[in-house]
Parts: C-alpha cells; structure tokens; sequence
C-alpha cells in the first residue's frame, strides 16, 4: 500500500490506508481526551462539553450548568443541595462567583459551604470590570407583597440576626435579632428614610471608655385600691430624666382622671390629668429635661381610690446617662 499525500483522490483501492490514517488520528492521545470530555447532545445533533480536571487539577466545565434533583436527607451534609468542604488545614471554603461576561438578570445561585479549623467559608461576589457604573452585588428579590428578601446571620445554637425589608412592615428596612423580621426588631427604617431604635442608643469611644446613652425603663403598673401606685422601675440617680410618657391597658376604677409624677409633685410628669378609660396616653413631658439626683419610683395619683386593683397603666421612663472615662 503506497503512503497517501496531500492531494490525492480517494480511490477504492486506498480506503484500507485512510481508515488505517483515521484509527491513528482518532486514537492519539490528545483526541482521546478531547473526546472524552464530550457528549452528544439530547437531540443527537451536536456534541457538547463535559466537565473535565484541567492542568491546575480543578474541574473545569466549558458550558453552562443546570443541576436539578432532589435534595439528599441522609450522609453527609444531609439537606444541603450543594456543599463545598476542602480537604487540609489551611484551605479556604470559598467560592468567587466573577462577573467575565456579559450581565444576565435573574440569574440565581445558591451555594453552601463549610469550613472547619480555622477554615474560613466565604461566598464572595467579584467584579473584574474596571470601570465606573460597574458593581459587585447581592441581590436578594421578593415579590411585592409575598415574601421577605433578607439576609441571616446565625451562631449555630446561638444568636441569630436577619437583615433586609419586611414585606408585612409597609416594606421597612429591619434589622432583628430573629431569623425574620417583625420580631425583636433593633432597628427599622422606613421608605420615607424615618428611623427607629428599639433598645438603648448611645455614642461611645471605645479607646477611653466614655458613653452617652438614652435608654429606657418600663413596668406594666398595676394600680392598687389606694390613694397611690407607685413603680418598682426608679429614676435613675444622677440622670437626666426626658420624659415619663403613660398609657392606660386595662381602664383604672377611679372616678374619672389620674396624675404622673414622683414623690415632689403628684403632677410632675403629665401634662394633664389622665383618662382613666382604656387606652388613654400622656406623653408626660410636663417636667422638662432636668437632672435628677435620687433615684425614686414613679407614683400614680387617681382622683379617688380605686374600687379594686384590676386597673393596668403603662409606664415608661425615658433618660440620658453619661459614663464617665475609664482611662
């Protein structure tokens, strides 16, 4: 058999030669991996790319991906869909997810991953495009009036924080300490960018020691078949006292009215005489800020003493302490 050159018809008698020429081709090395490393597609039409390990022994997929199955509830990592767990002591559980193509929207992902030993487990979202209006993003999206985009921070067996919008809050920006807004809010922002702090806010260097914080005392007060109530709750000593506002819970059985106050004036703190019906309020501002040097509860006035004691009255002290420097 005479050795094929570029150029020459194929002719019957050749066909043994260029099959021979074929298997070699068909059977180097290198066509082998390439060939390895696809599939016929589901309409037989074309071949596509299987993952494979490359040169860097990381598995490598030149195609787009789509993992569909059920969720395994037994072995390890049971629940989880998707887990990443390097081996060794040093390595990262991370993954970096980089924007090196064009912007698609609505792409979802959701991955898990664990460390152990000083592992650190990240998910980390990286832009590469080196140009102003280009971003990073985590973007978490609810339908309007359904579901809550969030975010959880959770120390397993331990505290759990959530960060985004409360779809039922008029879709305020919450901060909980809870796995879902609404409960044990910190923090809410509404659209109109109003804030709220739930719990004491103060402004503090940490280096020296020195604080100035407003907080807040409260006490459901039950009021007695007497002539006064008073709190357990007690003005702090060396304060300064911004308000005691009062709501009524459950009606007091007094004739008509009450007063807020201490034990200087049984009117201190209302500005004026308080209904004794349910769910009248006082703001109870009346004394002004002012500082307040004995620390003494808040005492409740009826304009007569009460028939019984099933009356309830809210209570809520509001202040400012000051710590002095540490160092």
């Amino acid at each position: 058999m005479r050795q094929a050159s570029q150029g020459d018809e194929l002719c019957a008698g050749d066909i043994p030669g260029w099959l021979s020429v074929l298997r070699q081709i068909s059977n180097h090395p290198r066509a082998v991996r390439v060939r390895e490393r696809m599939q016929r597609n589901a309409a037989d039409s074309a071949y596509i790319n299987l993952p494979y390990i490359n040169t860097y022994d990381r598995l490598k997929c030149e195609t787009s991906a789509w993992f569909t199955a059920a969720t395994p509830t037994t072995g390890d990592y049971a629940n989880v869909f998707i887990a990443f767990a390097p081996s060794g002591t040093t390595a990262h559980a991370s993954v970096n997810m980089q924007s090196v193509g064009p912007t698609v929207d609505g792409a979802y992902t959701h991955l898990y991953c664990t460390g152990s030993y000083k592992w650190n487990s990240a998910i980390q979202i990286y832009n590469n495009y080196g140009s102003d209006g280009a971003s990073a993003e985590f973007r978490a999206t609810a339908i309007s009036g359904g579901a809550d985009p969030i975010s959880i921070y959770e120390i397993y067996s331990g505290t759990t924080w959530s960060v985004g919008a409360d779809n039922s809050d008029s879709d305020a920006f919450i901060v909980a300490k809870n796995n879902a807004p609404g409960t044990n809010n910190a923090l809410r922002i509404d659209t109109s960018l109003n804030s709220r702090f739930y719990g004491n806010l103060g402004i503090a260097n940490a280096t020296n020691g020195q604080a100035c914080e407003i907080k807040t005392l409260t006490e459901l007060l039950t009021i007695a078949a007497a002539a006064t109530s008073t709190t357990t709750i007690q003005k702090p000593a060396n304060s300064i006292i911004l308000a005691v506002p009062v709501r009524v819970t459950t009606a007091v059985t007094c004739t008509s009215t009450f007063t807020v106050g201490d034990s200087t004036s049984a009117a201190r703190f209302s500005t004026a005489a308080v209904s004794k019906a349910a769910n009248s309020t006082d703001k109870g501002t009346k004394a002004g800020a002012y500082y307040n040097a004995t620390a003494e509860g808040i005492v409740i006035t009826p304009d007569t003493t009460p028939s019984d004691a099933t009356g309830r009255v809210r209570v809520t002290i509001y202040y400012i302490e000051c710590t002095p420097p540490t160092s």
